[in-house]
């Protein structure tokens, strides 16, 4: 097994740093696109070409799952220090803005009542 220098265990932390910041970006996005979505399909909003239900479904819901997954290798190999909490945070919070697709789903089902 190859001895880690000190140079490559720097560039791997300052990686794993930028996957937290790419995982924030993508649960920002994704919780932009989602709000303006989520109105839009749930009949809220007009939009006659269903673009922010476009946009939101094919581009803040796959880009949440790649966010959730740049925070979980973030996460890997790290003490429990700042870093890794907010890795874990981000991976949380960005399955949660997909799983919100699904409770819209239901409420626009009617499985789910207010």
């Amino acid at each position: 097994m190859p001895v880690a220098r000190p140079t490559s265990e720097r560039v791997f932390r300052l990686l794993q740093g930028w996957g937290v910041v790419v995982a924030l970006a993508t649960f920002a996005t994704g919780v932009l696109l989602t709000t303006r979505g989520a109105d839009a399909y749930l009949g809220l909003v007009q939009d006659p070409f269903d673009r922010k239900v476009f946009a939101a479904l094919c581009l803040g819901l796959p880009g949440c799952v790649l966010g959730a997954l740049c925070a979980l290798l973030a996460c890997r190999d790290r003490a429990w220090d700042g870093l890794r909490l907010s890795g874990a945070t981000l991976v949380c919070l960005n399955l949660a803005t997909v799983a919100a697709w699904g409770v819209l789903y239901l409420l626009k089902a009617g499985a789910i009542r207010f």
